[in-house]
Order: C-alpha cells, then structure tokens, then sequence
C-alpha cells in the first residue's frame, strides 16, 4: 500500500476558514497521539479546538492521589500541555474515567452539540482498536464517527480522521493482535519534525503519568523517532470492525 506523503494543512479548502477539532477520552491523548499535527495547524493558522471527554481520574502510574484529586491534577497537566502547543480553544469535561460504554447517550449527545457548535473542517480522533485496545477510547472512536456520519448527512462539511499507529511502532504494541485486527493503515504521513520539541514540552507536563526519568525519555524518542504522525482518512461507504467491550 502506498501512503501518501502530504502534510495536514493543504487538505483544507482554500480562502476558507480553517478549523481542526480533535476528540480524544483522556488528558494526554492529544500530545501522545497529535502533538505535532496541534502545533504545526498553530503555526500555519489554523484555529484548533482540543476536547478531552474525561479527566482521567483513574489513571496515574505514580501519584496516590483520590480520584477527585487526580482529575483536578490532570485538568491542570492538560491546560498546561495545550498550552505549550499553542492550542486555541481546550475544553475538558467529566465523564466517568474508564466507563464510558456506561455513559453512550450522554456521551453522543454532548459530541454532537460541540461539532454543531463548532463547525470543523476536520476532525481527528481515536480509531476503532482504541490504540491498544483501550475501552474509552474504542467508544469515543465509533460515537465521533456515527454522530459525524449523521452530520454529514444533514449536509455538515467536514473529514473525519483516526489517528494511527506507523507500522514499525504498531508491531510493538501491548496488544498486537487488537491491533493489527483493528487498526486501520495510514493514508496520510504528517511531517512533524519541525515540531518534536513543542510535543515534548506537553507531554511533559503530564507529571502524574511517567516518572522522573521517563520524562527525558520522552524529549528523546520525539526528537529521534517520532518525527511524523499518521492519520487514516475515514471512508464513511466503509463499516469499520469495532473491538466487542
């Protein structure tokens, strides 16, 4: 398969207004998974709207914090981090860390006002594996694609990408056969190397999830490795296969 090799903005209509809304479940997804593409959009002008649908509450590999505690914590990394890569508008919300297949109404319905409300050209969220089969982030997946899909039929124009793994990365992941099952390819490379460092500021500043030494860790496999990230153009004439949660 050959994956073309076209940076993010070209891909919005010219003389147009330029809006990229990204969806993801948890703060640091967004650094994670589109770091670069957020600060590169922020250096060519275009208006970025990060939304985050939980605070994470339950996940911290180091702090023994309650989870009301950890969920301000996080919050506070989260606004920090957007900040770093220059993000026009962040907005996080509080649904139940780890739940959301308990939550899908309220959380379709609150996906809708907010692409309503803002009107993107494109839209990046996770894909239908959930990275490593993550259950939040399967249920953001498929609830982004199916209100987007109805959307669009009430004729809103906007694209709507899963962000991907590299092949190399994808082969080492903690949960390979979910993966590779689920995950669909790459159709586009973004070069993000101009912005290693900005992604690594903000994912720096995700305190409670690494410890000390991984946090120089992280300046050094974004400046090394991670120099592209990868999207797949959602073809909505496709049904994509969705791990069972």
């Amino acid at each position: 398969m050959i994956i073309k090799n076209k940076v993010l903005l070209p891909l919005f209509p010219k003389g147009k207004k330029k809006k990229l809304m990204t969806i993801f479940s948890h703060p640091d997804d967004e650094s994670l998974l589109v770091g670069g593409i957020l600060a590169k959009a922020k250096e060519e002008g275009v208006d970025t709207t990060v939304v985050i649908l939980s605070k994470g509450e339950k996940g911290s590999f180091k702090l023994k914090k309650g989870k009301k505690e950890l969920g301000k914590i996080r919050e506070r990394e989260f606004k920090r981090a957007c900040k770093a890569l220059g993000v026009s508008k962040a907005v996080i919300f509080n649904f139940p860390d780890l739940a959301f297949v308990k939550v899908k109404k309220e959380l379709q319905k609150r996906i809708k006002q907010l692409l309503r409300e803002e009107k993107p050209q494109m839209v990046v969220t996770h894909d239908p594996s959930g990275g490593y089969g993550h259950p939040d982030h399967i249920v953001t997946s498929f609830l982004v694609k199916d209100v987007l899909s109805e959307l669009r039929k009430e004729g809103m124009k906007a694209s709507l990408y899963f962000s991907v793994l590299e092949e190399g990365i994808r082969k080492k992941s903690q949960s390979p056969e979910e993966v590779g099952r689920f995950m669909p390819k790459p159709t586009i490379v973004v070069d993000t190397s101009l912005f290693t460092k900005k992604k690594a500021r903000a994912c720096r500043e995700y305190r409670s999830q690494v410890s000390e030494g991984k946090l120089v860790f992280f300046d050094q496999i974004f400046s090394r490795v991670l120099k592209k990230e990868f999207l797949h153009k959602v073809d909505f004439r496709k049904k994509y296969a969705y791990p069972e949660i």
